[in-house]
């Protein structure tokens, strides 16, 4: 009977183990999320290639739980800060400081603390 018991908890105790392994894999990797922002951020004021949309980019976090700008963290995010100085915008005379937060796992926007974004 106790050697059932131990039995069924190590096969509990693998199945959750292999479940968050799993889990983590799926997870974008911090490069391939900073990939993903660049395409959705592509254009007039971010940038009109990947170079120059990279330039803007200045940092990019992988956020758990807690909270970001449009509300509490249901699933894992990616925080990406992006500032555009005003000698690279036209027609502004004040810089664009603001984030855009995507899904960890997938790369969809989530929501965004900028302007012109669709």
């Amino acid at each position: 009977m106790m050697k059932r018991a131990v039995a069924v908890v190590l096969v509990f105790l693998f199945t959750v183990l292999a479940t968050h392994a799993i889990a983590a894999e799926k997870m974008l990797s911090e490069v391939s999320a900073k990939s993903k922002a660049v395409k959705i951020l592509m254009g007039d004021p971010y940038g009109k290639n990947k170079k120059e949309v990279e330039k803007h980019i200045k940092s990019v976090k992988l956020l758990k739980n807690g909270t970001e700008d449009c509300g509490g963290i249901k699933t894992p995010v990616y925080e990406i800060h992006v500032v555009v100085p005003v000698a690279d915008i036209k027609n502004q005379d004040t810089p664009i400081d603001g984030k855009l937060y995507i899904d960890a796992k997938n790369g969809n926007l989530q929501c965004a603390g900028l302007p012109y974004l669709d």
